[in-house]
């Protein structure tokens, strides 16, 4: 079990930012939602997530992007594109 903080914090309604801190990790998280592409015909959200290994100096990074097309009936088709790097320290 780990102790840690969790800070969290939107810098409006398109923007926000989680900050975790652990015994064996620090977690970084930013989202953006932009409102210009979030309404019935559409959606659109791009996420970046750090998480940096206090045991082994490793830092882990990933992006994701995803976009709602326009719905049909009750469903909603996604993509989603993400992608992973690790970086060893």
């Amino acid at each position: 079990m780990s102790n840690g903080s969790t800070f969290k914090y939107a810098f409006n309604k398109e923007v926000s930012e989680k900050l975790k801190f652990t015994n064996n990790a620090f977690n970084w998280e930013v989202s953006y939602k932009p409102a210009q592409f979030n309404n019935d015909t559409s959606s659109f959200a791009a996420k970046h997530a750090s998480k940096y290994d206090t045991a082994t100096g490793n830092v882990e990074n990933t992006e994701s992007f995803k976009y709602g097309a326009p719905q049909v009936g009750p469903i909603r088709p996604w993509i989603t594109v993400s992608q992973d790097t690790i970086c060893y320290l």
